[in-house]
């Protein structure tokens, strides 16, 4: 899509005379908004209780990769150039908390795909020239396990990817895994006052006593040692 303009200029000289100059014609291209060579998609908000964070539990089950230039092809269309993904980095926001959190990655088949990979508190990168179907393989695979959930109402994980070593980057897209916690179980009976579920045996050995979801969220309201205050809420630059 294009815009025309037309211009019109009259010159008043010192002598009282007048020019006029020839109409000047000018054309502005308007064009598409930019699209990532790479387009992520997927679930991107999902909850799971203590026991699935426990065990551990996959961030990116149905993630699905795709060239933007694949998606807009036709018959007629020449090959794809540079069809190939080099680079997928996740970050986790906080970062982990090695006391009770880890990522879990399916290294032999990360191995047996020629690609490499590296962990930190920070997140996880997986590099290496590959199709988009094994880049999607390898993130679908992708656990995170916390042996601590009560102390979190959700964890963020944003992916990227690359094409070209960087220089062609994808959308950021944003996954979102929320804990469910255990309810309070309210009972009243002539007149008693409600009293708190207990929660599940593993809490004997954090509180000395078997604890109630009230002493969870005192626990976190007096801040551990081992968990940033942050890690209870979605930091707010995720939310835009």
């Amino acid at each position: 899509m294009y815009c025309e303009s037309t211009g019109h200029t009259n010159v008043l000289c010192t002598s009282g005379g007048g020019l006029r100059i020839s109409a000047v014609h000018a054309h502005v291209v308007v064009l598409p908004p930019h699209q990532p060579p790479i387009l992520i998609n997927g679930t991107s908000n999902f909850a799971q209780e203590y026991q699935s964070f426990r065990a551990g539990l996959r961030i990116f089950p149905d993630v699905s990769l795709n060239l933007a230039q694949q998606l807009t092809a036709t018959a007629d269309s020449p090959p794809v150039p540079s069809a190939e993904v080099s680079e997928c980095t996740v970050g986790v926001y906080p970062p982990l908390n090695p006391d009770h959190e880890t990522l879990l990655l399916p290294d032999n088949l990360i191995r047996d795909l020629g690609l490499t990979s590296s962990v930190t508190r920070q997140g996880t990168s997986v590099t290496g020239p590959s199709t988009v179907q094994r880049y999607m393989n390898v993130l679908r695979q992708l656990h995170y396990a916390n042996r601590k959930p009560a102390y979190y109402l959700n964890r963020a994980f944003k992916l990227t990817c690359s094409q070209t070593s960087g220089r062609a980057s994808s959308n950021e897209y944003l996954q979102t895994v929320t804990v469910i916690h255990p309810q309070l179980n309210m009972e009243h009976n002539s007149g008693e006052q409600p009293h708190a579920t207990m929660l599940e045996d593993d809490t004997l050995d954090r509180f000395g006593h078997q604890a109630t979801l009230a002493d969870v969220v005192a626990d976190v309201d007096v801040g551990a040692d081992n968990i940033s205050e942050d890690a209870l809420l979605l930091p707010d630059d995720l939310r835009k």
